[in-house]
């Protein structure tokens, strides 16, 4: 109810940027009543203006705008990857800027930034940055045995050391060493053969540490025992004890068995 003598009054809170119907009716003494009605709509909260995105990082970026004119309370900064969880930092009301720190390398970030009023939140305004990329690139291996494996990759130009993982597909059990800047190649021994493992490589850069790389290779397999034995001793052994001592070899005619790479050879004398 607003006195007579008045014709004017303002109405709050309202939600911005909305459409309201105001009707005024007038009341007199003899209870009679006449309204008009009009519609109003309200202003939305002034938004920042002008993002940009600077000094851009393996860990971090800045994030910068224009003020908006209007009083406020302060600004939100909202950020997050294509998959990850959003995260928000609140700025005074004077900011126009803010460094958003402890980010993961190699990732593309979507920035938000709104004013906070007193009585609600203005629009977005949006950008995407992505920070610099902290890993090696052409993973591969070479040299695989039946217990060894080697693997060889592109270091990162930056990089300061790399931590490197061997990891049983089997049982979970990892080896891991740590590698000097410039090293670009690495031997595991004393493996399993016929067993899947994941080499991994990490680059380190002073207190950062860059995402895995990774790639699959298995041991070698135990040649079977048919891969060994021959249906007759080999032309160039037959005879050699005989012709030594005169005398039959040791070795049955009918087969020979060869253990990998090596034999031993015996007669009687």
């Amino acid at each position: 109810i607003i006195p007579v003598k008045r014709n004017s009054v303002i109405l709050q809170p309202l939600t911005s940027d909305t459409v309201y119907e105001v009707t005024v009716t007038a009341i007199y003494t003899s209870g009679d009543e006449a309204s008009i009605s009009g519609e109003g709509k309200t202003l939305p909260f002034a938004p920042p203006t002008h993002l940009n995105i600077s000094e851009v990082w393996y860990n971090h970026f800045r994030v910068t705008w224009d003020k908006a004119e209007t009083q406020l309370l302060g600004y939100a900064v909202i950020y997050q990857t294509v998959s990850g969880q959003a995260m928000e930092v609140m700025t005074g009301e004077d900011a126009d800027s803010i460094v958003i720190k402890n980010l993961q390398n190699g990732r593309e970030y979507n920035v938000k930034v709104l004013a906070v009023y007193p009585n609600g939140n203005s629009t977005t305004i949006e950008g995407n940055a992505t920070t610099l990329y902290l890993n090696v690139t052409d993973l591969t291996t070479y040299q695989v045995q039946l217990t060894t494996m080697c693997a060889k990759w592109q270091g990162h130009p930056g990089a300061s050391a790399f931590r490197i993982i061997l990891e049983s597909m089997k049982d979970g059990k990892t080896q891991e060493s740590t590698l000097h800047a410039g090293t670009d190649k690495y031997c595991f021994r004393l493996l399993f053969p016929n067993t899947q493992y994941k080499f991994t490589v990490y680059t380190r850069l002073q207190d950062m540490e860059g995402s895995a790389v990774s790639v699959l290779q298995s041991t070698l397999p135990l040649p079977t025992r048919s891969a060994f034995v021959s249906s007759a001793v080999p032309a160039a052994f037959k005879g050699i004890g005989s012709e030594i001592s005169g005398k039959q070899p040791l070795w049955p005619q009918e087969s020979v068995e060869f253990i990998l790479t090596s034999f031993d050879c015996c007669w009687r004398l």
